[in-house]
């Protein structure tokens, strides 16, 4: 029972931030396409790091916030 605890509590904290997170990809499209489309081919052209969530959502989150000061700054927003 307890490595099932483990392993439920490693898919539950994306699950978690996924479905939080949709209200705001939802909003503003144009700032979400570019993140998700680089962590998406990241994913797929290294499959080995897939295990470090953290670190993709740090740098996906970076690059979310630059999108969007790069289209607030040309008023695209």
């Amino acid at each position: 029972v307890a490595g099932g605890i483990e392993k439920a509590c490693k898919i539950l904290i994306p699950a978690l931030f996924g479905a939080l997170a949709y209200k705001y990809f939802s909003q503003s499209l144009k700032i979400t396409v570019i993140p998700l489309a680089l962590m998406c081919i990241l994913c797929v052209a290294m499959p080995s790091l897939i295990g470090s969530v953290a670190t993709l959502m740090l740098g996906s989150g970076a690059l979310a916030i630059g999108v969007a000061y790069v289209l607030c700054r040309k008023d695209k927003l």
